[in-house]
């Protein structure tokens, strides 16, 4: 059963989902990030599980609702600010988030010494020193090392590789795994599985960029296993 007709979405939302989305190719980051919202705003009332919203939103483009000229007639354009957006989602990529809110831990010794922690989220770090950022690579790694280097950090991802004591995680549900992490204790991350959603705290260490990861280490899993509802209460956490 196609998704459109498990959810039962009538054919005046698919037209403006499938608005939406046309209007995403050619957006900047942040655009592209306020009419995610406005996706999830208009999805919100069919309680889409959260894996399948990717999927839904493909099937809804591959639709080409938006180019029906019976559909066009029949609504006409489509002004989004009427279109009420997600709470928390503004700034939010829909399928994927991290939160860092630890505790500062400091260390005695050493060039890795740990100096804080850092309350941002993966998506509020890589608009500053990400592939994506605007900012100069120099730029970036002066962001980096004041803001990020050597702080604990927690993120929330999709597991994606596990090899040895190193655990990639993509947190963004787009590209390459967005993080590297290593834990001291094999051990730990053993029995974890490819496609678990995880909640992971660990020291950041290296930038990333358009090909390499972000690095860290110290990893400690700080829930394993999320459900839906808590990975989408995490994605609409402030």
């Amino acid at each position: 059963m196609k998704l459109i007709e498990k959810y039962k979405i009538p054919e005046e939302d698919l037209y403006i989902l499938a608005v939406i989305e046309s209007k995403k190719l050619s957006s900047s980051f942040f655009q592209k990030e306020k009419l995610k919202s406005h996706s999830l705003g208009v999805l919100k009332k069919y309680n889409v599980k959260f894996l399948d919203l990717g999927p839904l939103l493909d099937e809804i483009r591959i639709g080409k609702y938006d180019q029906s000229q019976e559909l066009i007639e029949k609504y006409g354009d489509i002004n989004l600010n009427k279109t009420k957006a997600s709470f928390g989602m503004k700034y939010v990529l829909p399928f994927i988030i991290g939160v860092g809110v630890f505790v500062l831990i400091f260390k005695a010794c050493g060039p890795d010494k740990i100096t804080g922690t850092s309350d941002k989220s993966y998506l509020e770090m890589v608009v500053e020193v990400g592939c994506t950022s605007s900012n100069s690579d120099d730029k970036k790694e002066d962001i980096f090392r004041e803001q990020y280097k050597n702080k604990w950090m927690t993120f929330v991802g999709v597991v994606e590789g596990i090899d040895g004591d190193v655990l990639s995680i993509n947190c963004d549900m787009q590209g390459i795994s967005d993080v590297r992490i290593e834990f001291d204790d094999e051990k730990s991350i053993y029995e974890i599985k490819k496609g678990t959603l995880i909640k992971v705290k660990f020291a950041m260490r290296k930038i990333g960029g358009c090909i390499e990861s972000f690095q860290g280490d110290k990893g400690e899993i700080v829930q394993k296993d999320l459900s839906m509802s808590e990975m989408q209460n995490e994605m609409f956490k402030k």
